[in-house]
């Protein structure tokens, strides 16, 4: 018998023996999701114009969307690389995804309520950041602890 076909065998005994502890893992957990920038440092650098402009949005985008649950925004704070900001934020499941970010842009337009507004907004934060940046789309792991069967500890075996 080959090592692969073994292997499989091993699998499905394990699978078969665990029954649903392996994917013990509900259906649903929240949606979180990542934006990575990178800060590009202009020559014109000025940290209260920056918290400023961060701060505007926040509050009148990520605070007065009802599909997002929580958010944070993070900077690296230690370590050879200081470009990194992250907008991070939170939703229920997946279609609260299209829906927060449709209803971001929707508080985006409000606030800042005419092309030249956002414009002027989008040219002053946009400084602050290179052009490419990852967005990640994550889901928060729950498990149902009545469905999982702990593991012995090594010294009960």
């Amino acid at each position: 018998m080959t090592t692969y076909l073994k292997t499989i065998i091993l699998f499905s005994v394990i699978l078969f023996i665990n029954g649903g502890t392996i994917t013990a893992q509900s259906e649903q957990g929240n949606v979180v999701i990542m934006n990575f920038s990178k800060f590009k440092f202009p020559d014109e650098v000025s940290v209260p114009e920056f918290d400023s402009l961060t701060y505007l949005y926040n509050t009148n985008v990520f605070e007065k969307n009802e599909y997002i649950l929580n958010y944070k925004v993070v900077r690296h704070w230690w370590g050879n690389n200081t470009k990194d900001f992250i907008f991070i934020y939170e939703v229920k499941n997946w279609e609260d995804v299209i829906k927060a970010s449709t209803r971001n842009n929707e508080l985006f337009e409000e606030y800042w309520d005419t092309p030249e507004a956002r414009k002027l907004f989008k040219e002053a934060y946009g400084k602050y950041f290179t052009v490419k940046h990852p967005d990640e789309i994550y889901r928060e792991v729950n498990y149902d602890m009545g469905k999982i069967t702990p593991l012995k500890e090594s010294s009960e075996k």
